[in-house]
């Protein structure tokens, strides 16, 4: 493809992208709502997080401004387009020249898209959707996705054998029965590395947060207040994590609270992970975080209704998964930790993650956790109001 065919059939992609009326697609070069206040090396930097190396390396690197204007950022020698992405909605990704002429078709409300040939799109930072099922939903709950790449073709379920639901590891079709089916392919590519692991930060394909810590406090508050039932939100202090640069470790306060509970928003990890806690529940975590004994003389409780990704369900402080093992998917949960003294009431208790029953992090830990799932890790909470007897 000439640079000029190529930058027509980019600027047509943003053009289609900025329309309102693509729903749930992965956007990321709609028109910045807030400002972006990450440098052109920050932004290049997320947009190379999404592919694996030897693609971003040589990639074109496009963004958009708030007027949803086109942005070069880096001129590139391949056939991909990386872009940085903003918020939760418009993931970074990496897409070929046929994965942009599917997303133009998308976005454009074609009847079905018109690449001749498979696309792949890269998306190992991450992303969000809102449904597997209907490409146009709206209204959804946005469902954090792990680290996955995807083939733009309208494989079918029936041929292929493949699944067409949500799953946190293998593939699976999104989208299945219509034109715009595509295959997920949960983790990166056999082989893949990513910039960052290259530059030495990690070992393994980047798993940033989908909320990154220059989040503006009002979004913080409401991320950390969706972790917990609202009897106890309402009134729950939320604090903020403290920023990688505080060799203190000291929380900042978002807001007061007048019932003993502290709500705080996400940390790094490919999904969504808030928390809210009750005060022996934080004092457990303080300690920890610290690598102090926490002395836990009654039992402590926390919500985490969005769910985690969980790097060692065996080492509590983990912070990425251990070497050939990849990140497990909890689905929205209560913790408990036991007074010291109990610690031996949970020695029966197993250390599966996928059954959707109890299980324990930390078992060699002095103060291991039991995690209750509330519902399966592909699944979520739906409030309604209870029918009420007259």
């Amino acid at each position: 493809m000439s640079t000029q065919k190529f930058w027509l059939l980019t600027a047509a992609v943003l053009l289609a992208l900025q329309t309102p009326t693509t729903a749930q697609m992965h956007n990321p070069l709609e028109p910045h709502r807030t400002p972006d206040a990450r440098t052109v090396e920050e932004k290049i930097s997320a947009a190379m997080s999404a592919g694996p190396s030897e693609i971003a390396a040589n990639a074109h690197i496009v963004d958009v401004d708030h007027t949803g204007n086109p942005v070069v950022l880096r001129e590139g020698t391949n056939d991909f387009t990386c872009m940085p992405g903003h918020g939760d909605t418009h993931p970074a990704m990496c897409a070929d020249k046929a994965s942009m002429q599917w997303f133009k078709d998308f976005a454009d409300h074609r009847s079905k898209p018109s690449n001749t040939v498979p696309g792949i799109t890269y998306m190992l930072a991450g992303a969000t959707q809102r449904s597997d099922s209907d490409p146009y939903d709206k209204t959804s709950p946005l469902i954090p996705i792990g680290p996955h790449w995807m083939i733009m073709w309208p494989f079918d379920p029936k041929t292929t054998g493949l699944p067409t639901t949500h799953r946190s590891t293998g593939a699976y079709i999104m989208w299945a029965g219509t034109p715009y089916a595509h295959v997920h392919v949960m983790g990166a590519p056999e082989g893949a590395t990513s910039v960052i692991a290259q530059e030495g930060q990690s070992s393994q394909i980047a798993q940033p947060s989908l909320a990154s810590s220059d989040r503006p406090d009002a979004w913080k508050i409401e991320n950390a207040l969706s972790a917990g039932p609202k009897f106890i939100t309402d009134h729950a202090a939320v604090m903020d994590w403290p920023s990688a640069q505080d060799k203190e470790l000291k929380m900042r306060v978002l807001r007061e609270g007048s019932n003993g509970w502290t709500c705080m928003p996400d940390r790094p990890a490919p999904r969504h992970n808030p928390m809210c806690a009750d005060q022996t529940m934080m004092k457990w975590m303080m300690a920890m975080t610290v690598g102090k004994k926490p002395n836990i003389d009654r039992i402590g409780i926390s919500y985490m209704l969005q769910g985690e990704a969980g790097a060692d369900v065996q080492d509590i402080n983990a912070k990425t998964p251990p070497p050939g093992k990849d990140w497990y998917y909890a689905g929205p949960h209560v913790m408990l930790v036991l007074p010291d003294g109990d610690k031996d009431a949970l020695k029966d208790v197993g250390q599966d993650t996928s059954t959707g029953t109890p299980y324990v992090r930390g078992p060699s830990s002095p103060s291991p956790l039991l995690i209750i799932p509330v519902v399966k890790a592909d699944e979520e909470i739906v409030l309604r109001k209870a029918a009420t007897s007259k």
